[in-house]
C-alpha cells in the first residue's frame, strides 16, 4: 500500500519535472541567441557536476542496498523464494547495466571521443 503511494507520487513528480524541462527548453530555444544558450551551459555546468554526484550516490546505494530493495519489493510483487534467490544474484548484472547506460547515455562518452 505504500509503495503504491509512493510510486504513484513519484511518477506524477517526474512527469511534472519532465513537463517544466521541456517548456524550459521550448522557450529557451525561441528566444535565446547562439551566445545566450553558450552562456547559459557554461552556468548551468555546476548544476551538471552536482547531478553527476547524485546519479552516482544513487547508483551507489542501488548496488549496496539491492538485497534489501528485493526483501522489500518481494511481498509486494508475490514473489516465491525461488525468484527472490534469483533477484538477489542479478545485483552485479544490474550494477553492470546502470554504469554502461550512464556512461554511453547520459554521459556520452562516445559522442565526445568521436567529437
Amino acid at each position: 500500500m505504500v509503495f503504491r503511494r509512493a510510486r504513484k507520487y513519484l511518477l506524477k513528480a517526474l512527469i511534472g519535472l519532465a513537463v517544466l524541462v521541456i517548456i524550459g527548453m521550448i522557450l529557451l530555444a525561441a528566444t535565446n541567441t547562439h551566445e545566450e544558450v553558450a552562456s547559459l551551459a557554461e552556468a548551468t555546468q555546476d548544476l551538471n557536476n552536482v547531478m553527476r554526484l547524485f546519479r552516482w550516490t544513487v547508483l551507489v546505494l542501488i548496488i549496496a542496498f539491492w538485497e534489501k530493495i528485493v526483501e522489500l519489493y518481494a511481498p509486494v510483487k508475490g514473489l516465491s523464494e525461488k525468484q527472490i534467490a534469483y533477484a538477489k544474484s542479478l545485483q552485479w548484472r544490474v550494477a553492470a547495466i546502470l554504469v554502461v547506460f550512464d556512461l554511453l547515455v547520459i554521459e556520452a562518452i562516445p559522442a565526445r571521443l568521436l567529437g
